[in-house]
């Protein structure tokens, strides 16, 4: 369990950062096990994107009747987007019992979030599914010999002849 202190005051939220440890093995996609680490962080919660779709008024109850108590909650699982902005992946029903909880003072609220931080060779990117969009993780693909070419407007030398043209 994390005790979190804002930048410039105490936080009423209790976190739990062993329970964003446990998602990423039971609740995140498959294909992510071993291509992300986490980082935690506190940012404010401006900087905080909700995933779109349906919420419901059930578990946002659930959720904010844990702050209510103070009981730790796990913290806000998230990626950062190109902007700077953190994309909520799992924790959108405890984002809206934030809002809701912590409305008169929520403009200076800082929110523990655990960072998806991709390994080497991955990274986010933002894609459109037929009724959504969300942040995925992809692939970083090597430029093939077609992009290059593209990139600089004519085609480079087959392999080989750079060494003739050098070497004479």
């Amino acid at each position: 369990m994390s005790s979190n202190l804002a930048s410039g005051g105490h936080n009423p939220i209790r976190y739990s950062d062993v329970s964003a440890e446990l998602w990423m093995w039971s609740g995140a996609p498959l294909a992510w096990k071993n291509k992300v680490k986490i980082e935690f962080r506190n940012v404010s919660f401006g900087e905080l994107c909700p995933a779109g779709g349906l919420k419901h008024w059930d578990v946002m109850s659930y959720w904010a009747k844990e702050f209510a108590c103070r009981h730790s909650v796990p913290p806000l699982v998230v990626n950062q987007t190109e902007n700077g902005m953190y994309y909520v992946q799992d924790g959108n029903h405890r984002l809206e019992a934030l809002r809701v909880c912590f409305r008169n003072r929520i403009g200076r609220l800082q929110v523990r979030v655990a960072v998806l931080v991709p390994k080497r060779g991955y990274h986010f990117t933002c894609r459109q599914f037929r009724t959504h969009w969300t942040y995925v993780l992809e692939a970083e693909h090597a430029p093939t010999e077609a992009s290059v070419n593209d990139f600089l407007g004519f085609p480079l030398p087959p392999t080989g002849v750079e060494s003739e043209v050098l070497h004479g």
